[in-house]
């Protein structure tokens, strides 16, 4: 693929200007400073539209073309335009700025947390923060599924899905049997028209490379056991299986967390918490796990792991997508996993309320976030913290 758009076969689609190296970064840089939860997409698309990097008929397939591998969604769409608009170099600086400024604030975050997270008041706070994490996954459980779950079968797979997983059930396989069992069911349908253009396989060289780098890392820290090395492949495991958005690798990361014993319940649920305040992809929690296994070094490694995979997969599919994306088992495969992930998204929400909410008071302000978010739309970078300083009083009133 080209770095500047050459879409002849379109003529309805205007020629994008191809922008400096600095800018692509800037302005990546921007959007992920000031874009929090679902906003990211709109924020990034508003970006984008304004600096003429894109046009709608881009955003179109390129929000198509990162469904169909695993990994953060928004984190992919805008190493996909950095890649389009330059390359493999503007690919990377994309993906750098976009995740800078979410890194940088979740290793403060975390420095102060193991600084002062034994302290009594923050002992408080974080206790209340856990009570509201709870309303918080609630909500998200439940929003996420209304968008994709669409028949009542759908509804009882993710429930098993969910019984399953909270039972102990490995998520990687129940992600693959989901993506599985949706191909399987697509296999007859209809396919839509495709690209008859030739690939062109010296554009896959760098994405080849980059691959090779990340297997050898593997292989070094499988034989050369260390906490970085541990770190690189847990993270790198759920960026490699975890389809969809931040939402949906919750469930996968939590697993390699506590699996891991790098933190426990209560402290999960304030990464999760500071990823939710703090702008950018809400897989910083990752950031944070990493720093307190070990300082900054960790905090660096585990996200360079988690978003590493899917950006080669990003270079891949970006030359791939025009002769596959027309497949209908292509299709049925990611629908496949997104019900298996709604099912593994309850687990994480269950585990969530199972470790805040202890005493009546405490389900009264989870549901009060529920509706704040639900039926209020209220952002949630006031919500965390006006639900903090509500379980705080109540605390306080009540003795």
């Amino acid at each position: 693929m080209k770095p500047a758009s050459d879409d002849s076969s379109n003529p309805a689609v205007p020629e994008c200007p191809a922008p400096g190296p600095g800018r692509i970064f800037l302005l990546f840089m921007h959007v992920g400073a000031t874009a929090f939860g679902m906003g990211m997409l709109q924020s990034l698309r508003e970006t984008l539209l304004k600096r003429r990097m894109a046009t709608e008929h881009e955003l179109a397939e390129g929000l198509a073309l990162v469904q169909l591998y695993p990994g953060p969604v928004m984190a992919n769409l805008a190493a996909y335009f950095g890649y389009l608009r330059g390359g493999i170099v503007g690919a990377v600086l994309a993906l750098l700025g976009f995740i800078a400024p979410c890194t940088v604030l979740m290793l403060i975050l975390a420095a102060l947390y193991r600084n002062y997270g034994a302290a009594p008041a923050a002992g408080t706070i974080l206790r209340g923060l856990d009570v509201v994490m709870a309303g918080v996954m609630l909500h998200l459980t439940l929003d996420f599924s209304r968008r994709q779950l669409k028949r009542r079968l759908e509804w009882g797979l993710a429930a098993c899905v969910a019984a399953l997983a909270i039972l102990g059930a490995n998520l990687s396989l129940l992600v693959l049997a989901g993506a599985g069992i949706g191909m399987y069911l697509r296999r007859k349908d209809e396919n839509a028209a495709a690209d008859r253009h030739r690939l062109n396989f010296a554009r896959f060289r760098a994405a080849l490379l980059m691959a090779a780098g990340l297997l050898a890392g593997a292989g070094f820290a499988l034989f050369v056991p260390s906490d970085l090395g541990r770190l690189y492949l847990a993270f790198a495991h759920v960026g490699s299986v975890a389809f969809g958005n931040g939402v949906t690798i919750l469930p996968l990361l939590r697993d390699a967390v506590l699996a891991n014993g790098w933190l426990t319940p209560s402290q999960l649920g304030t990464a999760i918490a500071f990823s939710q305040i703090t702008p950018g992809p809400i897989l910083n929690a990752a950031t944070f796990t990493g720093y307190v296994v070990a300082d900054w070094s960790g905090g660096l490694m585990a996200t360079f792991a988690i978003f590493a995979p899917s950006f080669v997969m990003t270079l891949v599919f970006a030359e791939l997508f025009a002769h596959i994306r027309h497949k209908a088992w292509i299709k049925g495969g990611i629908h496949g996993a997104m019900v298996v992930f709604c099912g593994m998204v309850a687990s994480v929400a269950w585990f969530m309320v199972a470790n805040g909410v202890r005493q009546i008071s405490d389900a009264g302000v989870a549901g009060i976030v529920w509706l704040a978010l639900a039926r209020f739309k209220w952002p949630m970078h006031w919500v965390l913290p006006l639900g903090v300083v509500l379980r705080l009083g109540l605390g306080w009133a009540m003795g």
